[in-house]
């Protein structure tokens, strides 16, 4: 992911955090910067927002394996078989890096796919797999669907959302913390957004259910949580 690409979803996150009013501020500018990732105006206050994600690593990688997986196998049915489908996978718990090697995997999804296109292909079709056959001990389910203008390719499936690690949010605002020194010198109030909720394992945590009896803002004057799925906006107060 290029750093252009990431500060534009980045900056379409702030624009929504920024456009809610539960923050009790009317914003008339918003612009990017380096350090911090943005300067927010109203009509007589600068404000620096830092903007971070709640991730969890272990399955942010897990997410990124898989989806690797996906993109080869569609492009793999894209040079051979030359026809656009819109696919769901519905992954099992089972990793799929322990036992054989990513073509393996990449194979596998192609003939799942491809199993299913070629019974149904002179028909508009819409299949949805469950105890079919098709299945195996990675993939629990699939759906494939041929009435489509392009080819999209994707994980789904319903998860537990867990509350964030209170510690781990320290260690998120102590970091940006650290930046502050680097500011400029005409900044009103710093703030620092965290952002979770996005719709994967990796960051679809909650912010409602944190302890934040231990938490510190550090140099920060106010801290939010923002849940994008929801657009609820929590303060650590």
């Amino acid at each position: 992911m290029t750093r252009t690409y990431t500060k534009t979803i980045e900056r379409r996150q702030i624009e929504k955090f920024i456009s809610n009013k539960s923050h009790g501020i009317d914003f008339i500018l918003l612009e990017e910067y380096e350090t911090p990732d943005f300067i927010a105006k109203t009509l007589d206050t600068k404000i620096s927002i830092e903007h971070t994600r709640y991730i969890d690593e272990k399955n942010k990688m897990i997410e990124r394996y898989r989806q690797q997986i996906i993109d080869a196998a569609r492009e793999r049915f894209e040079r051979e078989v030359g026809v656009n489908l819109q696919v769901s996978f519905r992954y099992s718990h089972n990793p799929m890096d322990k036992e054989h090697k990513k073509q393996f995997y990449i194979d596998m999804l192609f003939d799942m796919v491809n199993k299913i296109y070629q019974v149904n292909k002179e028909y508009k079709f819409r299949v949805s797999t469950s105890k079919m056959k098709v299945e195996n001990k990675y993939i629990d389910s699939l759906t494939v669907q041929s009435e489509t203008t392009w080819s999209n390719w994707q994980s789904t499936g319903a998860f537990l959302v867990k509350p964030a690690d209170y510690k781990q949010v320290q260690k998120y605002i102590d970091k940006k913390s650290a930046l502050i020194c680097n500011y400029p010198i005409d900044i009103d109030e710093k703030w620092l957004v965290i952002i979770a909720g996005i719709g994967y394992r990796s960051s679809g945590f909650r912010f409602d259910l944190l302890d934040c009896s231990n938490l510190s803002r550090k140099k920060f004057n106010r801290v939010f949580f923002f849940d994008e799925r929801t657009e609820k906006i929590i303060e650590l107060l």
